[in-house]
């Protein structure tokens, strides 16, 4: 009792980060005490604790695109201290920088701004976060021009991806073109590619994306448009009452081509897209605030047909054909956070997430003649979804000055349906309704219980202690996990830095994915008595050092051990027998390792980074390729990449980027044969036998403001975006061809060869 008093008096200082500009919270900023060299950082809603020693004590306060501030607090008790920092402008040194990356618990991490998204444009001027960690060492995106992930060797299909703090599966419009993050109100961009926190879960050892959007400004109303050759983009964020405690942020993304071209009308082709993000945000007091959120994005392509005509019987006939293929989703959530007491915070996170696919086949027509129709309809519609209902609480608590303990519960019910059928048949006489694939419909529990111990012993020294307890209850096994981790951070002279990762990742979810790419029909299925959980044993370290302000030089060194991990047998199974997935699926292991080195400039007019890596992965399966090992899909040995950004004027922003990589691996032929039944068939010596030739890319682009020395009340801008620019030839896949001389080729297929683009901005 009578320790638990004492630690109840520790003297603390807390309370909130904010922009002052718009009043907004600011997650991801550090309070540093400049004697003692302790930091905290705010977390994803902005609020801070840190517990320290009587007296006064000289606190910074940094964040990534603000001006750090620096103030003297006389701590005698537990002091409650609000921060408001000022953005920095064009031009302006990012000093913040220093401070972040000096005092940081974070192996393979890395933040993005808004800005740096924005005055990145990728393909036809789209500014993507996803696409923007392309460029990071050890992470590929797949396919060219999609936003995908391939972090250190892992599947896709690990990768935790969460919208605040929610999950979100089939990441990606225009077949994973764009990814579902709206950068217009996007808040802050938090990437791990390597040992992640305990906190951190349900994923085994991919990258962690956890995306914070806007919750609105407090002082006034602003907004922006943007319009590229893909979509138009709108967003608003303001106050929804007079003293700013609630606020608001929407924003809406959509396609606009079948507007202009006429597509979805009574006839012809349908293809389209949308985004809708709103977010509300409530400051009830100094310790209570509550935020409420909702998510819809959806494509739809498809072709619909109507036919309406008389004949020389005067017979009337109306025939209408419609195929449509959609996917979509949706989150709703809500968070609710309090300070108990000034070294006890926590919050509680409850909503659901959902991702859906469909495709729809209908034909309905009807035989008018002589007031006696003849009707019949046929209705066929695919269908797959997973939905998660989630509840989470996560706290955290100051023991000591030394010790800070985080713990929390994190439940997830899944609500798998892996394919599903609903056939309709209907005439005059009688209707028949089927469905089929019922059987594989599932509910599965998740639930995880982490904790977390950030030790601060020393000047310099900071370790993360974290355990989570994993378990998985699917319809017929259940699973139960430890999955330790450990970070360690070690400041040496000169501002150099060590940073050391250990962590074991499962995942209780396995994802039935084409060879090539996340698609939209890929389904999800649970681990079972046949299928084990996939497991990521992976360590990490790391030597950091800055150059000069605001320059910063990595190399890191990994290596990873996949169990579980999954591959196509090329069985194509009926998806509407149960756990169908049993025979198109096979189960294996895996390693790989890799070497990284980076510089990043983060401050002043030229910004941007450059990476290297030198990586290996290798897969082996039972039953693939013989047993033996073989290179993955995504494999490449070396990669180098640059991304840059110089702001040439205040008016004028050029953006450079540059990739080289080792072509990735790919499975042809190496003989063909008749059957006896004269069917050509294809032999495979190997698995994944052929290296693509070297990827190679160049991409530039300007951002230009419109009349800037003109005070009109909103500012313009416009600008152009040259993808590939010298035009190479980077094929994605490759075949056999006879020629017509007769000679025997392999010819591969390059379909981002120089794309020039453009795009309009407004801000108001």
């Amino acid at each position: 009792m009578m320790s638990t008093a004492l630690a109840a008096q520790i003297p603390a200082i807390t309370g909130w980060v904010y922009n002052k500009k718009t009043l907004e919270t600011i997650p991801g900023a550090i309070i540093v005490d400049s004697a003692s060299f302790a930091f905290v950082e705010t977390n994803s809603q902005g609020y801070y604790q840190y517990g320290t020693k009587q007296g006064d004590k000289t606190i910074i306060v940094a964040a990534p695109g603000f001006k750090p501030q620096k103030v003297v607090i006389d701590v005698q008790a537990s002091v409650s201290r609000n921060f408001f920092l000022k953005p920095v402008g064009y031009n302006e040194l990012d000093s913040a920088t220093e401070y972040l990356s000096l005092y940081n618990l974070k192996p393979s991490y890395y933040s993005i701004t808004k800005k740096a998204i924005i005055q990145s444009p990728s393909v036809l001027s789209v500014a993507d976060p996803v696409k923007y960690l392309q460029y990071l060492p050890g992470v590929t995106g797949g396919i060219e021009g999609l936003s995908g992930l391939v972090v250190r060797g892992s599947n896709a299909d690990q990768n935790l991806l969460l919208m605040n703090g929610m999950p979100l599966y089939g990441n990606g419009h225009v077949w994973g073109f764009l990814s579902n993050y709206n950068t217009e109100i996007v808040k802050s961009v938090d990437f791990y590619r390597g040992v992640a926190p305990a906190r951190y879960g349900g994923r085994a050892g991919g990258g962690v994306v956890d995306i914070q959007t806007d919750g609105g400004a407090a002082k006034y109303w602003t907004g922006k448009m943007h319009v590229d050759p893909l979509t138009a983009n709108v967003a608003m964020d303001g106050p929804l009452d007079h003293r700013g405690k609630v606020t608001g942020s929407f924003a809406i993304r959509r396609s606009y081509l079948d507007w202009l071209f006429g597509a979805g009308e009574e006839s012809g082709l349908i293809g389209n897209i949308h985004d809708v993000n709103a977010r509300v945000d409530y400051k009830q007091s100094q310790t209570t605030q509550w935020n409420f959120w909702c998510y819809n994005g959806r494509d739809k392509y498809g072709l619909k047909s109507s036919i309406d005509e008389t004949d020389t019987l005067l017979r009337r006939v109306v025939l209408n054909f419609e195929l449509l293929t959609a996917w979509q989703n949706t989150q709703i959530g809500g968070r609710f956070s309090h300070e108990f007491k000034s070294n006890h915070f926590g919050s509680i996170t409850s909503g659901f997430s959902r991702y859906a696919y469909s495709n729809l086949l209908s034909i309905d027509g009807t035989i008018t003649q002589g007031g006696n129709t003849q009707s019949a309809a046929i209705k066929e519609e695919l269908r797959n979804s997973i939905t998660d209902y989630t509840l989470n609480g996560d706290f955290s608590y100051i023991h000591s000055p030394q010790h800070t303990i985080r713990y929390g519960s994190q439940f997830t019910l899944h609500n798998l349906k892996p394919g599903q059928t609903n056939d309709v048949e209907n005439t005059n006489l009688a209707q028949i309704d089927t469905i089929f694939g019922i059987a594989n419909i599932q509910n599965i529990a998740e639930w995880a219980n982490y904790a977390e111990l950030d030790l601060h012993p020393n000047v310099g020294l900071s370790v993360n202690f974290g355990l989570r307890l994993w378990s998985f209850v699917a319809r017929e096994k259940s699973f139960f996990r430890p999955e330790p981790r450990i970070i360690v951070s070690q400041l040496l002279e000169g501002k150099k830095r060590i940073q050391l990762g250990f962590s074991i990742a499962n995942q209780g979810l396995h994802q039935l994915s084409s060879v090539n790419g996340v698609l939209p029909r890929d389904v999800w299925f649970p681990s079972s008595e046949t299928f084990r959980p996939q497991q990521t044993t992976q360590i990490s370290a790391a030597y950091l050092f800055p150059l000069a302000t605001g320059v910063e030089f990595s190399a890191e060194t990994y290596y990873k051990w996949f169990d579980g991990i999954t591959d196509l047998t090329g069985v194509d199974e009926d998806p509407f027998v149960k756990n169908y997935w049993e025979r198109s699926i096979v189960q294996g292991k895996g390693v790989a390792s890799g070497f990284e080195a980076m510089l990043t400039k983060k401050t002043g007019s030229y910004t941007g980074l450059i990476s290297y890596t030198y990586s290996k992965t290798e897969r082996t399966f039972e039953y693939i390729n013989e047993g033996k090992p073989f290179n993955y899909r995504w494999d490449r040995p070396h990669q180098v990449k640059a991304q840059i950004t110089i702001q040439a004027k205040t008016w004028l922003v050029i953006n450079m980027s540059a990739m080289w990589m080792s072509g990735n691996v790919y499975s042809v032929p190496t003989a063909q044969y008749l059957t006896t039944d004269n069917k050509l068939v294809y032999d495979y010596s190997l698995k994944n036998n052929y290296r693509m030739p070297n990827y190679r890319r160049f991409d530039i682009g300007f951002t230009k403001e419109i009349k800037p020395y003109y005070d009109r009340g909103y500012k313009e801008f416009w600008g152009l975006q040259v993808y590939n620019a010298f035009g190479f030839s980077n094929p994605i896949n490759a075949r056999w061809d006879l020629s017509q001389s007769g000679q025997l080729r392999l010819v591969g297929t390059s379909p981002f060869v120089f794309i020039p683009s453009g795009f309009y901005r407004l801000e108001f």
